[in-house]
């Protein structure tokens, strides 16, 4: 992982963005806090925090319920990644907001469990969010890419059906502070949750492309979706058959990087 938690950061940015952008193509990082799922040592006297304190069981934390410091510490903390990206040259950023990090934490009431005002109703619950996102705009911008990477159903009992995910998305949206989502399926809770999210081998191609293709044709926002898509073939028709604006192969890439110039 690449921390961006501080400005050491941007000159690396810059050098990896102008190697990039030497080819004609552009660049982004995902910016996450993964909340819960932090080891207890990572960050120097200060433990894993979350939404509320109840403990993921895949990753072993105990985390520390979020008080108000930290959530304004947490959010500023954001807009400086964002910003570091932007001075990084960078074309944009999304924030991860899958697979029970930080802020789909908040979303989700298997790990949400708060009575105050991040706390409760969906819109409340989504309070956070919209706040990080206005944090990052402020930092970098009306002019510069911002993403939502998101799961269009947890598939987790208590957690975020597909219906809560499309109200979530709704939300944030209507913020106009939103350029684009990044939708997979899945949320990663305990070793049946990581292995519905990871899409592993045994699964069919383009097991989630559905989810995806309900953001866009209910929400009318630009969509990218990367979840065991293998080949061109099916990239192409998800596009064609206008399920998604973009799609995103990592394995693929991975096993063979000439894939797209072949």
């Amino acid at each position: 992982q690449i921390s961006a938690a501080d400005d050491s950061v941007i000159p690396y940015f810059q050098q990896l963005a102008d190697r990039v952008h030497k080819h004609g193509a552009k660049l982004a990082v995902q910016l996450s806090h993964i909340g819960r799922k932090a080891r207890w040592d990572l960050d120097p006297w200060l433990p894993p925090i979350a939404p509320s304190r109840v403990r993921e069981p895949f990753h072993r934390s105990h985390p520390k319920a979020m008080e108000d410091w930290d959530i304004k510490r947490v959010v500023k903390a954001y807009g400086q990644a964002a910003r570091r990206a932007k001075e990084g040259g960078l074309d944009g950023f999304e924030f991860q907001c899958a697979f029970q990090n930080l802020l789909d934490c908040f979303w989700s009431p298997i790990a949400n469990k708060r009575t105050d005002k991040y706390g409760g109703s969906l819109e409340h619950r989504a309070r956070f969010s919209l706040e990080v996102l206005e944090e990052a705009r402020k930092q970098v911008g009306p002019d510069f890419i911002i993403g939502i990477r998101m799961s269009g159903d947890e598939f987790l009992e208590e957690g975020m059906g597909h219906a809560d995910c499309l109200k979530v998305a709704a939300l944030l949206a209507k913020s106009g502070m939103v350029d684009f989502f990044d939708v997979i399926g899945g949320g990663m809770f305990d070793s049946w949750g990581l292995s519905r999210s990871m899409a592993t081998m045994p699964m069919p191609v383009a097991p989630y492309l559905s989810l995806a293709s309900a953001f866009k044709s209910e929400l009318g926002v630009t969509v990218f979706h990367g979840q065991r898509i293998t080949d061109l073939a099916n990239a192409n028709r998800a596009i064609a058959e206008g399920h998604v604006d973009m799609v995103a192969m990592t394995r693929a890439h991975l096993a063979d990087p000439h894939i797209a110039r072949k």
